[in-house]
């Protein structure tokens, strides 16, 4: 008896599988994957490291050659338009110059994007111990490839204005120093 049950459960197994096998056959969909042009175009949030050269004129003096370190986290809020934070650190001979800016980026094609901002920045050590410091205002123009959905990389140009820095000397003596520009190349790498 259970020789036959089982003979009949095979033959119905096996019916049954061939029955499929005149069944039209379907197309799958996958989801769709974005190019990586595409997938930066996207809203979100991005980082992006920036290192180069800045090259400072101060009071009218030669330009001096400075390295300059950035780290950029912002949001891409639409196809066209970025909202992000600067936090830039420049190293000279006597000490450490930092600024930290809000920016507005306007992405104006595949990659190249414009940026303006506005923030605080100063100096530490040289004659300003105290980190003293003063407004700073940003121009930057970027061209960013992406080399995949997650990375890319790119080109940087960009020039910065200080305000005069209040700086104290070991006395207690307040003085002001001339305000600087600064031109600045440097390479970014960005994540998203």
């Amino acid at each position: 008896m259970k020789l036959r049950f089982w003979s009949l459960v095979l033959g119905v197994l096996v019916a049954g599988w061939g029955a499929g096998a005149d069944a039209e056959s379907r197309d799958r969909v996958s989801e769709w994957e974005p190019t990586p042009t595409e997938a930066w175009a996207e809203p979100g949030f991005r980082i992006q490291l920036r290192i180069g050269f800045d090259s400072v004129t101060v009071a009218n003096k030669p330009a001096q050659r400075w390295f300059a370190f950035a780290a950029e986290p912002g949001v891409r809020l639409g196809r066209r338009i970025s909202l992000s934070a600067s936090l830039r650190y420049s190293l000279f001979e006597e000490g450490l110059h930092w600024t930290n800016t809000a920016d507005v980026t306007f992405h104006v094609f595949h990659g190249f994007q414009v940026s303006v901002g506005a923030g605080y920045g100063g100096v530490m050590g040289a004659d300003c111990d105290g980190g003293a410091g003063g407004l700073a205002a940003l121009a930057r123009a970027t061209w960013l490839f992406p080399l995949g959905q997650v990375f890319s990389t790119g080109p940087a140009i960009q020039f910065q204005w200080q305000s005069p820095l209040a700086c104290e000397d070991l006395f207690g003596e307040r003085s002001f120093s001339s305000g600087f520009q600064a031109t600045s190349m440097g390479w970014t790498l960005a994540w998203r």
